[in-house]
């Protein structure tokens, strides 16, 4: 590859960076023996939680319908490779809601674990 040629696909590399894309896999839990309504919605963010006085980097989210299932509700999150491996420290942030009323959260600390296959995130009751 001559040298022009090279330069020319290192601009082109520039130009369009790569998306190496990660999926996270995890599943949402809770200790109390409460069944979800068909109605539930989850949400699940993977989101930047080390930096104070910022707004959080959200770096993957998702929500879906609990559709009648039952807790481990799993989850799967597409999120850029690049970005947390940058980060100072990626969490989840997880929410139940039913008829629109938040209805479980999760109340402590659930770092992203780059060495765990699923991340298990439990939420606790509100209210």
């Amino acid at each position: 590859m001559s040298v022009l040629n090279y330069a020319m696909f290192a601009a082109l590399m520039a130009a369009f960076p790569s998306s190496d894309k990660c999926t996270v896999e995890g599943e949402v839990f809770y200790l109390q023996r409460i069944a979800l309504p068909q109605n539930a919605m989850v949400s699940v963010r993977l989101e930047e939680q080390g930096i104070a006085d910022k707004a959080a980097d959200i770096f993957a989210e998702s929500e879906f319908s609990s559709e009648g299932k039952q807790v481990p509700l799993p989850f799967k999150l597409e999120a850029d490779c690049a970005d947390l491996e940058n980060a100072v420290t990626p969490g989840f942030t997880v929410r139940i809601m039913i008829d629109g009323k938040l209805r479980f959260i999760n109340t402590v600390s659930n770092p992203y674990d780059e060495n765990q296959d699923l991340q298990r995130v439990q939420v606790d009751p509100v209210g």
